[in-house]
């Protein structure tokens, strides 16, 4: 499963009041969203640079030239699997509460699934669900090393740069991934598991003629 920050937050927001067709009896339980990532193998190709390009072509960089990406997330919702075909008009979303927005360094996750961060926990209708999405309220990148665009343009290394991610502050950045939010877990979270992929992310990047980068994160 794939989720693409177009959708790795705006203030958080309460639960949604509206009955979900697969909550039960309207109750409600604690769940959690947890997220690492995947190693980055040596199989992966080495680019030392992309082309700038203001028409908005893209290239790959190789995931370990990146020194952070970070991105400040605002507020997490959960579809119920039964809406889930209608994901882009669905109204049946659940957000789940944050307290304040969350800042998260993509790159420094853990790739152990076992030792999975906790991005946010909080309360939702008991139910099963299909889909989660992202927001985000701005993000930003940094390289290891200076990355060569072709012409004047270099992107110099311990440097932060702004990141455009398409529509991740409107509709989310979306990924399909199946649980049970359960009343009874003998003391245990209803954990939805989420795996940022950097090989993928860092496979179709886009930086403009003025330096702006452009990137959608991608999350199994």
């Amino acid at each position: 499963m794939r989720f693409r920050f177009t959708h790795l937050l705006a203030p958080a927001m309460l639960a949604t009041v509206a009955a979900c067709s697969s909550s039960t009896n309207g109750l409600t339980a604690t769940s959690q969203v947890r997220l690492s990532q995947m190693p980055i193998t040596a199989a992966q190709p080495m680019v030392t640079g992309i082309n700038a390009d203001v028409s908005g072509g893209a290239a790959a960089i190789a995931a370990d030239t990146v020194k952070s990406l970070t991105v400040m997330v605002d507020s997490i919702s959960y579809l119920p699997q039964a809406d889930t075909a209608d994901s882009a008009s669905a109204a049946s979303w659940v957000s789940l509460p944050l307290g304040s927005p969350v800042q998260i360094d993509l790159s420094t996750l853990p790739t152990d699934s076992a030792s999975a961060i906790v991005l946010a926990s909080g309360t939702v209708p008991v139910g099963t669900y299909g889909m989660v999405r992202l927001f985000v309220d701005s993000a930003t990148i940094a390289f290891k090393g200076p990355i060569a665009l072709g012409g004047a343009l270099t992107l110099k290394a311990a440097t932060t740069y702004a990141v455009t991610i398409p529509s991740s502050a409107q509709t989310g950045i979306k990924t399909h991934v199946t649980f049970t939010v359960s009343a009874d877990q003998g003391g245990a979270a209803n954990a939805a598991y989420l795996l940022f992929d950097p090989a993928a992310t860092y496979a179709n990047v886009t930086v403009t003629g003025t330096g702006n980068v452009m990137l959608a994160p991608v999350i199994h």
